[in-house]
């Protein structure tokens, strides 16, 4: 009788190593944990990441909502002292040109309407150089531009 011998048997004899298929779960299950906690991590940054960004907006936020209530200060006091006599002679004075009887208004060119009481007829009145415009009104870039050409065109 011819005895047959394993395929195990056989390949141990060759000297090749038997091929051992590891289908153990715990490997499964180690693995899916990895993805589990590398997924959960990511999640924990995002929404970190997220609660920065939204604390950084509510910082910038209360600091608009200060000067919104400083510029909502400034214009009421700027109201109430409007509703004054002397604050309806100085807007009359600065945004209406508007002078008194005794005054005589000298114009200079690029300013504003300039009054002077009359002390003599005589007395030769000086020219005014025109302000410089208002560094605050001018985008960014030209005020460096103006920073740099003003002492040329002087």
């Amino acid at each position: 009788m011819v005895r047959r011998r394993s395929r195990r048997r056989l390949d141990s004899q060759m000297g090749q190593p038997p091929v051992v298929k590891n289908n153990s779960p715990a490997l499964h299950h180690t693995i899916g944990f990895c993805l589990a906690v590398l997924w959960m991590g990511t999640q924990v940054f995002r929404l970190g990441y997220q609660e920065l960004n939204l604390l950084q907006r509510a910082s910038l936020l209360e600091q608009e909502k200060s000067d919104v209530a400083a510029l909502h200060h400034e214009l009421r006091t700027e109201i109430a002292a409007a509703k004054t006599n002397a604050g309806v002679e100085r807007l009359a004075r600065e945004q209406l040109g508007f002078v008194m009887a005794e005054e005589i208004p000298v114009k200079a060119v690029g300013t504003a309407v300039v009054t002077e009481t009359r002390v003599a007829l005589a007395q030769p009145t000086a020219r005014v150089a025109p302000p410089a415009p208002d560094a605050a009104q001018r985008p960014p870039a030209l005020a460096a531009l103006a920073k740099f050409f003003m002492p040329l065109w002087r």
